[in-house]
């Protein structure tokens, strides 16, 4: 009786605007969608760190995530830290041997341009670890691990489920 209870609950919610669906699990990834009225159908990957060294105080719980947008098939890198970034800083990010500067804006960080998505988004597909640098504006840092185990799994089913029909 509980079960079905459960059940009927995921049901329900699933059928609101602006809930994530989760799709599968590949290692150390996550695949979801979601529909929006404003944005239409998108995906995303998520990842949260393996390793993580932190003179923050307080509890984080960061995460890297990839999303496609079905509509106009845009791909976005993001990053949080689990804390609101320092004014005007910059999060490093170092993928195997190639690193890169994401812009920040209070507690996300993104890539400036869709080209470098582009770019990052081969280097990930390629590479096996992604460490995110971060300084909050308490003056705290955080470098955090990502394992790329699963990526380019989860990469596949996002770009499959978010395909035009």
């Amino acid at each position: 009786m509980r079960k079905l209870f459960y059940i009927t609950i995921f049901l329900s919610l699933s059928a609101f605007d602006n809930y994530p669906i989760l799709d599968s699990y590949h290692y150390n990834w996550i695949a979801y969608e979601y529909e929006s009225e404003e944005y239409g159908k998108k995906c995303y990957i998520i990842s949260n760190p393996i390793k993580s060294d932190s003179d923050h105080n307080i509890k984080r719980k960061p995460y890297i995530m990839l999303t496609k947008y079905q509509n106009s098939q845009i791909e976005e890198i993001s990053i949080f830290s689990g804390f609101e970034y320092k004014l005007n800083s910059d999060v490093k990010v170092l993928i195997d041997d190639f690193s890169y500067k994401f812009y920040t804006k209070k507690d996300m960080a993104w890539i400036r341009t869709e080209e470098e998505d582009k770019n990052v988004i081969k280097e990930m597909l390629k590479s096996k670890i992604f460490k995110v640098r971060s300084d909050s504006a308490y003056a705290s840092y955080a470098i955090d691990h990502y394992s790329m185990k699963g990526f380019v799994r989860a990469y596949n089913r996002m770009k499959e489920i978010c395909k035009i029909n």
